[in-house]
């Protein structure tokens, strides 16, 4: 799939189909319905202010650009307040990243198979998303930079799997909502602030303090911005005709309905093969284009 099969209405079904997928989840762990929350009061009262912060603040243009922080740092607070401070080892400085720390890469049909499933997925995902985020800003986004991504996002890999990721990183959706309660498109701070966490990465206090921040917190802050471009997507969606929404997009959200109800039950190669994302997105290009084929009979 190329961008330029991606029209606005497949990318909208794209954000749809992706939060629609995830919301779910986010706001269990939110709540801490999951398990991975042992204090639920704590975590409720903790999404409630990390909501109505990120929320209410954009009411006042000044702190529009403070109001993550802002939610981040109150829902921390609420939540330390009720269930503790959680233990942090402050201990040790600087750790130098090790080279293979799982040993020698290794390849077979049971390792590759999954992986090239995967790094299908997350070029389509490099593909849908810059489409999104390019809709959104109103900034054209050509075969150059798609190739660019490809570039980029190969060679993050590569390097992450040579310190020891093993899980990989995929393009967010997330950062349209991100760009667009912090006001600001610039380049610059958002290179700075990559080589200041890559560099913080390698200190050891920094990385515990960040893993101490409570889940139910972070999940909340995700879900608000999900909840966001979600509002965002189906505003574009509602222009469009009764025909369209009945016979392209409703058909295109089944694969994230069935993801909801069977998705986490699933072996994790059949989860891959059964990405609502990918589903989902095909059944909106193939219908696209049968609906418009018989608007021109």
């Amino acid at each position: 799939v190329c961008s330029s099969d991606l029209t606005p209405l497949v990318a909208n079904v794209f954000v749809l189909t992706v939060t629609l997928a995830v919301i779910p989840e986010t706001l269990e762990r939110a709540v801490g319905a999951t398990g991975e929350v042992h204090d639920k009061a704590a975590a409720w009262a903790a999404t409630i202010v990390v909501v109505a912060s990120a929320l209410g603040l954009r009411r006042f243009r000044r702190l529009v650009p403070y109001s993550l922080l802002v939610a981040l740092m109150a829902g921390t607070g609420v939540y330390i307040a009720l269930a503790g401070v959680p233990g942090v080892e402050l201990g040790g400085s600087f750790v130098a990243p090790a080279l293979f720390p799982w040993g020698a890469p290794k390849a077979s049909v049971g390792v590759v198979l999954p992986f090239i499933l995967a790094g299908a997925l997350a070029a389509f995902n490099t593909i849908a998303s810059g489409k999104v985020v390019s809709m959104a800003h109103d900034v054209a986004a050509g075969r150059g930079a798609q190739r660019r991504s490809f570039v980029m996002h190969g060679a993050a890999q590569a390097a992450g799997a040579v310190f020891g990721s093993l899980v990989g990183t995929v393009s967010r959706v997330d950062s349209v909502p991100i760009a667009r309660l912090l006001d600001h498109r610039g380049q610059a701070p958002l290179v700075l602030c990559s080589i200041l966490v890559g560099a913080l990465a390698f200190v050891r206090p920094f990385v515990r303090i960040a893993a101490a921040i409570p889940l139910s917190v972070s999940a909340a802050l995700l879900a608000v911005l999900l909840v966001l471009i979600l509002i965002h997507a189906a505003r574009g969606v509602a222009r469009e005709s009764r025909v369209v929404v009945g016979f392209v997009v409703l058909p295109a959200l089944i694969p994230s309905v069935a993801w909801i109800v069977v998705g986490s039950s699933l072996a994790p190669t059949a989860q891959l093969l059964a990405n609502p994302m990918l589903w989902g997105v095909l059944l909106a290009l193939v219908l696209e284009r049968v609906v418009a084929a018989r608007r021109a009979q």
